[in-house]
């Protein structure tokens, strides 16, 4: 779609610049939501007094449209494997009686990002009603993920296994919740299960 919105724009005589963001709703009311930025390179200087006042970091990318939304496509798939890795680890943990803390303070050690920082407390403390990006967001999101993967012939590993823990979470009536929320799936699938689905 980028790459034909770019085309579209130049034939009739405009200069199309792609950039997506990556950043939660409150980053986005606080102006520090990420952008990366592709096609006419030279629309950047014209641009800047617009994309500086709703991003911290506008990062260049490539010349070709689409390549803006492909990074955008990596830095989302990584937030959500790092999502899935700390679930795992969390009921690993808890199946293994070691403290829970601990391993929310492993955590903060490891990510310099505070939105994976939020989420490893978020999924220790099992806050899945208060949503930053709900569930039914993350479905379509973690298709669209499966779907450009696919298109170059690689093969979306992880996305297929979150893809399966949303759509159970779905069908227990978890839609609404924080995509974070497949956590409760992690622990159903480890028999650990504690809440009253539906």
């Amino acid at each position: 779609m980028a790459e034909t919105l770019e085309k579209l724009h130049r034939e009739n005589g405009c200069t199309y610049l792609s950039g997506p963001v990556v950043g939660r709703p409150d980053a986005a009311a606080a102006g520090k939501l990420k952008t990366f930025l592709s096609g006419d390179l030279t629309a950047v200087e014209a641009c800047n007094p617009l994309i500086k006042s709703y991003t911290e970091l506008a990062l260049p990318v490539g010349s070709t449209a689409s390549q803006a939304i492909c990074m955008k496509i990596c830095a989302n798939y990584m937030a959500m494997s790092q999502i899935e890795m700390m679930g795992e680890i969390y009921i690993f943990a808890e199946k293994s009686r070691l403290d829970l803390d601990m391993i929310q303070m492993m955590f903060q050690m490891t990510y310099a990002d505070p939105t994976l920082k939020m989420y490893a407390e978020k999924i220790k403390n099992r806050n899945f009603d208060e949503v930053g990006f709900d569930l039914a967001g993350g479905l379509k999101d973690v298709k669209i993920y499966e779907e450009a993967f696919i298109n170059v012939h690689a093969v979306p590993g992880i996305a297929k296994i979150v893809k399966d823990k949303m759509v159970t979470a779905m069908a227990l009536g978890m839609g609404n919740n924080d995509w974070s929320t497949t956590y409760e799936i992690t622990r159903l699938y480890a028999g650990v299960a504690d809440r009253n689905f539906g």
